[in-house]
């Protein structure tokens, strides 16, 4: 017993402990196991176990929130319910997505006080410092180490990616706090900014690009522009700077040339010759509508092949002018178009209730085990994996909650007067947006270690409104 109380003292610090080690390693630490169990679901178990007479503060949450999340809940159960019945092995690939919501309570009930919140802050911090450096020595593929070669080449691009927006947005949240307060750390936190910045550009994946455009739109609105002009010229000085001597100092052969340019020269390709209307959309590998499998769409070419899901036209023209980095590159954006279609097809006879877990659009079946580097191909987008796998009912679901969530946080944005609580919340706002705009163009919210993170944010997006809530309180008392 003596065990059990030290660990339910600690249950924050084990909680920061593996979040640290999520947001250093990503999918490297997450596909750490104990036999069929993940790192991520032990977690879980253990902080339900060490919190479980702590889960009545979540009815501090808002009301409606309440209502919107208990019926996401018992929808989930039902597919869960069947998918068991079904004996389906498959089907615990997405239970195990969708389980990841109870960080959400967990994360609230945690940092409801402004200095948890605060030494949150300070992990992210660190977390971010380790996981550029180990993003960096992935990016450039200079580990050269036996012993952290197999490790450090299970991480993913996007899962460091995501980790890097969300530090971003935190840190220019708190440009003005740290300026009135901490200004021994501003030009650490502007020359992290730059790495960040400089890491999500350079690692050249399109979505990244997308993302923080959304997120650099989010921020110039949330600061009526004041805060990014006013700190423009110093981010630029030191962006250039930065990327001069990184750039000078590695080794770049490893670089694949013009990997930057075939992205972006592809990706203006695509819509231009969309807008043309040059593209016929019957000559797809397949037509998934016709085909009576479950998976009728897994006749189309598998991914990031120079010939998926082109017609010959396409290449024709594209080969005609460009590299073998931009048709590959031009092969991943159409790739995207045919999954999308191919679900929209597959989902057309169950799109009240949706297909159920264990279903993809893709799959190389069959499979009798759960790993992480199951043949499946997810859908690369979180609103079309919802409907395929819920259907109306869940998506309706889904966008209520979060379309709450940003309208709360929005709406206390502007009510609070704590300058800690508007740059935190502003942050996890800003990290909530590059989530779904990461999410809607990648596999985000298929892989642990990058779908927690949308039920984390919420979580802290809610304990910091309740931190306000006493910080208030606590004001009236001493009036």
């Amino acid at each position: 017993m003596n065990i059990y109380y030290f660990f339910k003292k600690n249950a924050v610090v084990i909680y920061l402990a593996f979040f640290f080690c999520v947001f250093s390693f990503g999918r490297a630490f997450s596909v750490m196991h104990l036999g069929p169990v993940y790192i991520t679901e032990i977690f879980l178990l253990l902080m339900i176990f060490l919190l479980t007479d702590k889960f009545m503060a979540i009815f501090k949450l808002p009301n409606i929130f309440m209502l919107f999340s208990i019926c996401f809940l018992i929808l989930l159960f039902l597919h869960t319910v069947i998918a068991f019945i079904r004996c389906d092995i498959l089907a615990l690939r997405d239970m195990a997505i969708f389980s990841y919501i109870i960080f959400l309570p967990i994360t609230f009930i945690l940092f409801s006080q402004k200095n948890r919140l605060k030494i949150f802050l300070w992990t992210l911090l660190a977390a971010n410092i380790l996981g550029l450096v180990l993003g960096r020595i992935l990016l450039y593929r200079s580990y050269n180490i036996p012993a952290w070669t197999e490790f450090i080449t299970q991480a993913k691009a996007f899962n460091y990616l995501l980790y890097y927006g969300i530090s971003l947005s935190f840190y220019t949240s708190f440009f003005d706090l740290i300026i009135k307060q901490k200004k021994q750390i501003f030009y650490l936190i502007i020359f992290l900014c730059i790495f960040n910045i400089y890491m999500l550009i350079f690692w050249g994946l399109r979505t990244a690009w997308i993302a923080l455009f959304v997120l650099s739109l989010f921020a110039l609105c949330v600061s009526k522009w004041r805060k990014i002009i006013k700190y423009l010229p110093l981010l630029v000085c030191f962006f250039l700077a930065f990327s001069i001597i990184s750039l000078t100092l590695n080794d770049s052969k490893d670089i694949k040339a013009g990997i930057i340019d075939s992205k972006m020269s592809s990706m203006f390709f695509l819509f231009k010759t969309l807008l043309n209307k040059s593209v016929n959309p019957g000559a797809t590998a397949s037509d998934p509508g016709k085909d009576k499998d479950l998976n009728p769409a897994k006749q189309l070419p598998p991914k990031n092949t120079p010939t998926s899901g082109l017609n010959e036209s396409f290449l024709a023209v594209a080969g005609s002018t460009r590299n073998q980095d931009f048709k590959n590159s031009f092969a991943s954006l159409k790739w995207r178009f045919d999954i999308w279609d191919a679900t929209m097809k597959t989902s057309s006879k169950s799109i009240i209730f949706g297909k159920g877990f264990g279903y993809w659009p893709i799959t190389a079946m069959p499979t009798t085990e759960i790993t992480a580097n199951m043949k499946i191909k997810p859908v690369h987008n979180h609103i079309l994996t919802i409907f395929y796998k819920m259907g109306f009912l869940g998506l309706f679901l889904f966008l209520l909650i979060n379309v709450y969530v940003f309208l709360f946080a929005f709406r206390h944005l502007k009510q609070t007067n704590s300058l800690f609580i508007k740059s935190f919340l502003t942050g996890a706002l800003g990290s909530f947006i590059f989530w779904h705009t990461m999410a809607f163009f990648f596999d985000v919210i298929d892989s642990p270690p990058t779908s927690i993170f949308l039920w984390i944010i919420i979580g802290l997006i809610f304990a910091c409104v309740e931190a306000d809530k006493q910080i208030t309180a606590s004001t009236y008392e001493k009036v």
